[in-house]
């Protein structure tokens, strides 16, 4: 392993600069364990309606819309199931999720990111039985395999969640007893058509041809069950979504779901009696695995038992709200995929309302990967494996990169290949072609010039539409125009031909413009490649003057990176960058 993919040293790197450069950001390593962090609370309680203005339009935003402090995130994957080994749409999700959490740190922003497992259900017991195994003895092998593909693809992991995990069981258990005493949980008789392929039960409005959506075949039932009273929140949930169409991105999941408002709401049962393998509430019922999971997203309330919460006053709902706590909140994004839009949309928000809570403020939904014009994914059968065997900078690059992001793509196993070759040209071999220079003529430090370069002043520019590309989550727009900046830097130094110019004072001016731009490219690739962008950091090593408050740039976000003009650089050329 070369000094530049080493954690030490990467952590030396990028703490030193961004917390330098950034003032308050702060790096996460990734950290995979059952305790969450010393923190009180995701979602606040629900605050006053307000007038904001949208688009330059002022429309009334919802209660219960996410109005804590702007510089405090949660990003989320979904909580993969744990019925068998992840694939390339898992990675997908996850990379998503974790570019997303970078840049709210390089904005200078607290930003964590919850990862976790799914790991309960009739499907899961169905595939331990399969190979002569206990559930808890298949769920814990396949769990590794989703650690593995979380440190394959190098994700900064801040939280995991696991729902076969005690405390999350006690946690599910409590809110059931919570929402079943408040009247928001029923008894009743469920009646709808099983698929035992996909674990979900539908009305018969939604079968195509006697079969479920997705084309599998289903069972009619009639069985005792608790429902939640989705048809409730209904109203709550349209005022939501209309007052606020970024809720969910892109535009075409945010219809969707407007879509799945137009009639009345159905209750959903949220307990099954034909599965043995789950957080059980008496001898015969057991927790669904959706309401089960959904509430992994809030691992990080220290509250047990809630149902027994209560106030001073003795108020249980109050109780329930301060044992979560209010103190540390954050605005929850959540990443999806396409397909499990109508739980995220529907029974997640309308759960938190039930419970007091904020609703998160965004749902991000990508579209599917596609194999053969077929969406790739387990029930599909034999499934692409998630873990490349190239480094885990060119495989994020990879998968980040295969298309508009939020529609289906089609996966292409060449894509692979190609990435590391652009890589290679635009990220690589300019600073190695710097350094090397440098070494030659032994230049050991490059000053800042006296005046700016108005090229280094378009880069700092082009922050404002990155920004963009990540409030829309175009990821792969982000890339493609960190790809553009690094494309004129390269054609910059060819033009300049460093390699001839004999005059000391100009080669020096050029190098440092260089040495500027590829500073600022690493910055605005770390997020999707954070070793290719700590290994060219670590080539240029710049040293940063005219400090405030003593060596701490106080002020947020990007905003400081116009101070690169003042950065004296110390390059060194060391191992390669991939």
């Amino acid at each position: 392993m070369s000094d530049c993919t080493h954690p030490t040293g990467i952590y030396l790197v990028i703490i030193q600069l961004v917390y330098v450069i950034f003032g308050k950001c702060e790096v996460y390593g990734f950290r995979c364990n059952n305790a969450a962090p010393a923190t009180n609370g995701i979602f606040k309680q629900a605050a006053i309606s307000a007038e904001s203005p949208r688009n330059g339009v002022h429309v009334k935003t919802s209660p219960h819309a996410s109005t804590v402090d702007e510089e405090q995130y949660l990003i989320t994957s979904p909580l993969f199931y744990l019925n068998s080994e992840p694939h390339i749409g898992h990675a997908y999700t996850v990379v998503a999720a974790d570019v997303i959490k970078r840049f709210k740190l390089m904005q200078g922003q607290n930003a964590k990111l919850l990862v976790g497992t799914d790991e309960h259900g009739t499907k899961i017991e169905q595939a331990a039985n399969a190979i002569g195994k206990t559930p808890i003895e298949h769920v814990n092998y396949m769990r590794s395999k989703f650690l593995e593909m979380f440190s394959a693809y190098n994700v900064s992991a801040d939280v995991f969640v696991h729902s076969s995990d005690e405390a999350h069981k006690k946690k599910v258990k409590g809110i059931f007893d919570h929402l079943l005493k408040k009247g928001d949980i029923y008894e009743g008789l469920h009646r709808g058509y099983f698929s035992p392929k996909e674990d979900l039960y539908y009305p018969q409005s939604q079968l195509v041809n006697g079969k479920s959506p997705q084309g599998f075949d289903v069972i009619e039932v009639a069985e005792h069950a608790y429902f939640f009273k989705l048809s409730k929140w209904q109203q709550e949930l349209k005022h939501l979504l209309y007052s606020n169409p970024d809720f969910i991105i892109p535009s075409s999941r945010y219809n969707e779901a407007l879509m799945l408002l137009e009639g009345p709401l159905p209750d959903v049962a949220i307990t099954r009696r034909n599965c043995k393998w789950g957080i059980k509430i008496n001898d015969e019922d057991t927790i669904y695995v959706w309401f089960d999971a959904l509430l992994g997203y809030l691992h990080d309330y220290t509250i047990g038992d809630c149902g027994e919460a209560t106030s001073e006053d003795g108020n249980v709902e109050n109780g329930i709200k301060a044992g979560f706590g209010n103190t540390f909140a954050y605005n929850a994004i959540n990443v999806l995929g396409k397909d499990i839009l109508r739980f995220h949309a529907l029974l997640w928000p309308a759960l938190l309302l039930s419970l007091g809570l904020n609703v998160p403020k965004q749902l991000i939904v990508h579209g599917w990967l596609l194999n053969k014009g077929e969406k790739i994914s387990k029930s599909k059968g034999p499934a692409i494996p998630a873990v490349f065997t190239e480094n885990s900078d060119v495989a994020r690059f990879t998968l980040m990169t295969f298309g508009a992001f939020g529609d289906d793509l089609n996966y292409n196993n060449r894509r692979l290949k190609v990435a590391k070759s652009q890589i290679v040209d635009l990220f690589a071999n300019a600073c190695h072609r710097l350094t090397g220079l440098l070494e030659q003529r032994q230049i050991v430090e490059i000053q800042p010039p006296s005046a700016p370069d108005p090229r280094i002043a378009d880069i700092i520019e082009m922050l404002s539409q990155l920004e963009i590309d990540v409030q829309v989550s175009r990821l792969d727009m982000y890339i493609n125009h960190v790809c553009d900046i690094a494309a004129q830097m390269n054609k910059y130094q060819t033009e300049q031909e460093l390699w001839n110019v004999m005059d000391e004072k100009q080669f020096r001016k050029k190098a440092h413009i260089i040495c500027q731009g590829l500073t600022l490219v690493a910055f605005y690739i770390w997020p999707v490649m954070p070793n290719v962008a700590t290994c060219t950091l670590n080539r240029l090593n710049p040293i940063f003057h005219g400090s405030i408050n003593g060596h701490v740039i106080t002020t947020k976000g990007f905003q400081v990176i116009e101070n690169i003009k003042n950065f004296t650089f110390r390059p060194v050329h060391g191992d390669a960058i991939l």
